[in-house]
């Protein structure tokens, strides 16, 4: 399979600042949601990087800082700083979903403006997945079967990338279909399994099905590739880029080998305290197992009442700027 290189731009790093640059703790993806005549940016992650301690937590939202870090056109990568609990999180705490609305409303009902720090999206060198990239045909998911080729693009946290963000690609198949929830990582939602040699800093991740020839069997079912909107061509729409892939869903968990000997050879009285310690580190790295929200979960997380509201406070607040009166007050003509 080859891969469009700039498909990597979808994705951002998160993290926080260091002496030394950037650590990453893991990955987010860039989405853009049309109406027509309004556009909301929206960074999707996995709730556990956004919010590590929220299994046990009964009440009350993180506190303290996470940033994110994107790439410009020209200079340096521009890192910004956001309180946790900006992040709106999916409201059932078993599925690990979350996003941070771009499009930001102050408690006055104003937009935050640029120079008080709010990042503008429109000047990273991103990609943006609309909406239309999001929804799935129903044929889609009849069409998905065991050993689809996926690929992984996300974050290497040993390797951020210095000038700019760099961000790997990982390729593998499906391992087995959502036909039931995965206790450890989706105990509600059915769920992927893919196999990839997950890494930490893979989650947050967006997966893609490739759609390239030859697959003979989709001459019966019909369903296109993903578009994606430069994020400096926002007014030039008709010039969407489209590409032969399919985003399939989101990287929640990972999992690896957890018995020493599964990859290696000699028999186990003659293996030393030493070497059961680095074998066991080999199959972690060697076998791991990505679990995958489905892309419909992430779908329904964007229509929830906390994600519309978000978009209806943008609304307001920009006919707020324009002078004009609130939506709630018009009335339809008689």
């Amino acid at each position: 399979m080859q891969v469009d290189e700039s498909i990597r731009k979808c994705v951002v790093f998160l993290g926080q600042p260091a002496p030394h640059g950037f650590v990453g703790h893991g990955t987010g993806f860039s989405v853009v949601i049309d109406d027509g005549e309004h556009s909301f940016f929206y960074i999707i992650s996995a709730r556990h990087v956004v919010w590590p301690k929220w299994v046990g937590i009964t009440n009350g939202m993180p506190d303290g800082p996470i940033s994110v870090r994107v790439n410009r056109p020209k200079g340096a990568p521009r890192v910004f700083t956001v309180n946790r609990s900006d992040w709106i999180f999916h409201p059932d705490r078993t599925v690990d979903v979350c996003a941070l609305p771009l499009n930001m409303v102050d408690a006055q009902g104003d937009l935050v403006e640029e120079e008080t720090g709010h990042p503008d999206p429109v000047d990273w060198a991103h990609l943006h997945l609309p909406s239309i990239a999001l929804t799935p045909e129903k044929a889609f998911h009849h069409a998905i079967s065991i050993g689809e080729e996926v690929f992984i693009t996300g974050a290497f946290v040993n390797r951020l990338g210095v000038q700019k963000n760099i961000p790997i690609v990982r390729i593998g198949n499906i391992a087995a279909l959502p036909e039931e929830p995965i206790e450890f990582a989706s105990p509600t939602r059915p769920a992927y399994l893919i196999e990839t040699r997950s890494l930490g800093g893979i989650s947050g991740s967006p997966v893609f099905v490739n759609l390239q020839p030859p697959y003979p069997r989709r001459r019966e079912i019909s369903f296109g590739p993903i578009a994606v909107i430069p994020s400096n061509d926002l007014t030039k729409r008709r010039e969407t880029k489209i590409y032969p892939y399919r985003l399939l869903g989101m990287v929640i968990q990972i999992f690896g080998g957890r018995d020493p000997f599964d990859m290696v050879p000699e028999p186990r009285d003659e293996l030393s305290d030493e070497d059961k310690r680095f074998a066991l580190s080999d199959v972690e790295f060697n076998t791991g197992i990505s679990v995958v929200m489905d892309i419909n979960d992430i779908l329904e997380f964007m229509d929830t009442e906390p994600m519309k509201k978000t978009r209806e406070d943008v609304i307001e607040a920009r006919r707020k700027q324009m002078g004009l009166r609130p939506a709630s007050a018009e009335r339809d003509p008689l």
